[in-house]
């Protein structure tokens, strides 16, 4: 019997995610940065839970308590080492299956995107931020209002990106309210980075600068890579048109939060890493010889990055 395409998508996609998140379950714990900390949230996510809730409603909240629930709830099934390959293996399997699916036309392309240095952190050492990217996504590929609204929602108090990358969402629908001009879209859309900053400083205080440096993200950082390589997407995107930017405002949005902020604001690198699908998404849609161009830059990167010690997401 032969597939058809939408068939052959589903069966390569369930297919993928299934050994991908049975491959990432599976590695040793050995050499992979925050599993130590991940064991001790495993062992003790009651105790975390009760103590950011003691320090009031804000610490709770942005100390990601359904992330510690769900530790709770699996440490009653599961060694602690059980619960963190559980927690593993079902947000790379869910995340590796929703985004194949999201565009079958560039399965394989998605694919490969699975395997970069950028996403696979989030499987191999931020499980958190993997976790949470799991509940966003859910979120926003579902064609279902009320799904789409509670799963987005929800994001942030699995991992506290969300809080940044949300606004991006809502920004766009206060544009097609309110009859903006070109030019006052561009002043809300800078000042937005700037909130960030100030936002995150806000965090800093309230619940002390050790939980924010916790977000920061060496990688490419330093060097200044990372800026000029998306200041470079940025272009490629600006020159498809006004067109493709209205239509792809947030992925643009993420963008342009990363390079603004790239100089003063360091863990907006994990930030952007949130909504980099979004970005590849856009990519992916341009035309002639701009996505071409972008699929080998990406890929280049990736390619870059795991030659880079520091930035490889598995130590071998």
């Amino acid at each position: 019997m032969i597939l058809s395409k939408s068939s052959f998508a589903i069966f390569f996609a369930l297919i993928f995610s299934l050994v991908y998140a049975s491959v990432l379950q599976s590695l040793p714990f050995e050499g992979l940065a925050d599993r130590t900390s991940y064991l001790n949230y495993a062992r003790n996510s009651q105790f975390l839970l009760l103590d950011s809730y003691s320090k009031g409603i804000i610490s709770l909240i942005i100390n990601e308590p359904i992330f510690r629930l769900l530790n709770v709830g699996l440490s009653l099934l599961f060694s602690p080492e059980g619960v963190v390959r559980a927690i593993v293996f079902i947000a790379s399997f869910l995340f590796s299956f929703i985004l194949l699916k999201s565009n079958p036309k560039y399965l394989f392309i998605l694919a490969i995107f699975l395997i970069t240095p950028w996403v696979l952190k989030n499987f191999t050492i931020h499980l958190r931020q993997g976790l949470g990217m799991t509940v966003f996504f859910l979120g926003y590929f579902s064609s279902g209002r009320f799904y789409r609204y509670t799963l987005i929602g929800l994001s942030p108090l699995v991992h506290v990106s969300f809080f940044f990358i949300i606004p991006l969402l809502v920004i766009p629908h206060l544009y097609r309210k309110i009859p903006f001009g070109s030019d006052v879209r561009f002043v809300i859309l800078s000042i937005f980075p700037i909130f960030i900053i100030f936002a995150l400083e806000i965090v800093a205080v309230t619940v002390g600068a050790r939980q924010v440096n916790e977000y920061s993200d060496n990688t490419l950082h330093g060097s200044g890579l990372g800026f000029v390589f998306w200041c470079g997407i940025a272009g490629i995107f600006i020159l498809q048109g006004a067109t493709f930017l209205r239509q792809n405002q947030v992925a643009f949005g993420v963008l342009f939060l990363y390079v603004i902020c790239y100089f003063f604001l360091e863990p907006v690198s994990r930030i952007f890493v949130s909504g980099l699908p979004i970005v590849l998404l856009a990519g992916l849609t341009l035309n002639k010889w701009r996505r071409p161009l972008f699929i080998f830059a990406y890929l280049s990167m990736g390619i870059i990055q795991w030659i880079m010690p520091s930035a490889r997401p598995i130590p071998f």
